[in-house]
């Protein structure tokens, strides 16, 4: 299985390019970005000098405490309702192992993050991304603007961990950082028949369509299935009637439309799906995909019923 895919993946990039009309928009995140402050996505910012001073303690800290020491530490972290502001613990939105809160849909984006949501006060909402194998899918958060898992853990607990009496925001510190990291480097993707190289002959015919007619794995390559860039695909804003009607969700500032190519592990149990939870079942997301002329040129990809039906199937095994 995977020989094949290494054996077709040149001409599949060059057919698909050229023959579908795909355009990838690549960025993801700051790393040029010198400005005096990093902005965390959730709301709120934090200094780059601090940031850099914390995530070099934390270093330290991880180079000298015991790995098994770190993980349990961090997973307490992670799970903890004690150390986090009121409903935000990272267990919250991301399970404890690495999947998502099926019940918790999708969160609500504020413009200003110390002012209640309003129709005023909305940029859109996410979908909270499951964590399989986050060791190896930088850059973070769905505009990528953390290029490391150590920053992302950083801006995170700035956002999410309960502030000292009178502050805004929490400070991180290095030893909760590292701690963080070093439980969620533990956190990889279940086996799945697909690993083990069993699967059926109406999945093994959606592999083909992933590799070949779909395109798929132009940006779902590797190991995960990502190849950890930004790109505009025109995924539609999703609407919520309740705050005024769709939402109004940039995406990166350096790819104006852009979003985080998501990993496909596990992806059967990660519904709904975008950086909006745009779609409710992968059906969804092929017919968009099988017509959407950012990339899969003015014509569409013309894929029939049975080939959308085994490129699910296959999808289901990753």
């Amino acid at each position: 299985m995977t020989s094949r895919i290494a054996l077709t993946l040149v001409a599949v990039l060059a057919v698909v390019a050229t023959a579908a009309g795909l355009t990838l928009l690549a960025g993801g995140g700051s790393g040029g970005d010198v400005s005096p402050l990093v902005k965390d996505p959730h709301g709120g910012t934090i200094p780059r000098a601090q940031l850099d001073d914390v995530l070099l303690a934390a270093d330290e800290v991880g180079a000298t405490t015991p790995r098994a020491e770190l993980e349990a530490r961090g997973e307490m972290l992670f799970g903890s309702s004690r150390v986090a502001k009121e409903g935000e613990s990272c267990a919250s939105c991301h399970v404890l192992g690495g999947g998502v809160n099926a019940a918790l849909g999708v969160i609500t984006h504020r413009r200003d993050a110390g002012q209640p949501v309003s129709p005023d006060n909305f940029t859109g909402v996410r979908d909270a991304p499951s964590l399989w194998d986050v060791a190896q899918t930088a850059p973070y958060n769905w505009i990528g603007t953390n290029r490391t898992l150590d920053a992302q853990a950083a801006t995170a607990i700035r956002t999410h961990f309960l502030p000292a009496d009178g502050a805004e925001q929490a400070d991180p510190k290095s030893a909760d950082v590292a701690a963080l990291v070093a439980y969620m480097r533990t956190l990889t993707a279940p086996v799945t028949r697909h690993d083990q190289g069993r699967l059926s002959a109406k999945e093994l015919a959606g592999e083909e369509v992933f590799v070949g007619k779909g395109g798929c794995i132009v940006c779902h390559g590797g190991p995960q299935f990502t190849d950890n860039l930004v790109h505009d695909t025109d995924v539609p804003q999703k609407n919520v009637p309740a705050l005024g009607g769709p939402s109004d969700d940039p995406g990166s500032e350096g790819v104006p439309g852009g979003f985080n190519t998501p990993h496909l592990r596990d992806i059967r149990n990660t519904a709904p799906y975008m950086h909006n939870g745009r779609f409710e079942t992968l059906e969804n997301v092929v017919d968009f995909y099988n017509d959407n002329p950012i990339t899969a040129g003015p014509v569409g990809l013309r894929l029939t019923a049975t080939e959308r039906e085994e490129l699910v199937a296959y999808l289901k095994t990753l």
